[in-house]
């Protein structure tokens, strides 16, 4: 095509694992249970024991992130004109999320519960920039206007609520909760 000085077609997906995050912490042994020392006394006298601060979760993994890149360049007249469109879907899964109401609070663990891998996370959309560079004698000048759009969707399963006596839970109360 006389008119295109240039046009290329990109293309890249990639796969990748993270470290998993949660409450703004590293939680890298959410795998194995956590025992500190408790004091505290037994027939007047002050003994020390081992008590559970946290539930295991052998279940626990890291997140796993899919990265798909669609773009496209194309310049005209001389390479003054310059056009760049970018399209991106990425996806992201097994992240860390608090589960509340599986066990009653009577249970003493029920704060105690490691986060699971049960969150999903998706994220498209686009990207352009349109440019504009000449001479005008000895000036060199460009001109740029970029903009972009994305929209993020969270998967969230609904975890099982305490319900009062004699109450009957939903008929399918494993439904995932979405946030738009």
């Amino acid at each position: 095509m006389p008119f295109v000085d240039n046009l290329k077609i990109r293309g890249s997906w990639g796969q990748m694992g993270a470290e998993p995050y949660f409450g703004g912490n590293l939680a890298e042994y959410q795998f194995i249970s956590s025992y500190p020392f408790i004091n505290y006394v037994l027939n007047d006298a002050v003994v020390q024991a081992l008590y559970e601060t946290r539930v295991a979760n052998q279940n626990f993994t890291w997140e796993i992130g899919n990265n798909t890149n669609i773009g496209l360049d194309v310049s005209f007249l001389n390479n003054r004109l310059a056009v760049e469109l970018d399209y991106f879907y990425n996806i992201r899964e097994r992240a860390l999320i608090a589960e509340t109401g599986l066990v009653p609070q009577s249970s003493g663990i029920a704060n105690k519960l490691p986060p699971t891998n049960k969150g999903k996370m998706s994220n498209r959309g686009g990207e352009f920039k349109v440019s504009w560079s000449d001479n005008v004698g000895d000036i060199s000048y460009n001109l740029s206007v970029n903009g972009g759009y994305a929209k993020t969707k969270c998967f969230i399963p609904a975890s099982r609520p305490v319900y009062p006596s004699g109450s009957a839970p939903p008929a399918n109360p494993t439904e995932p909760a979405v946030i738009r």
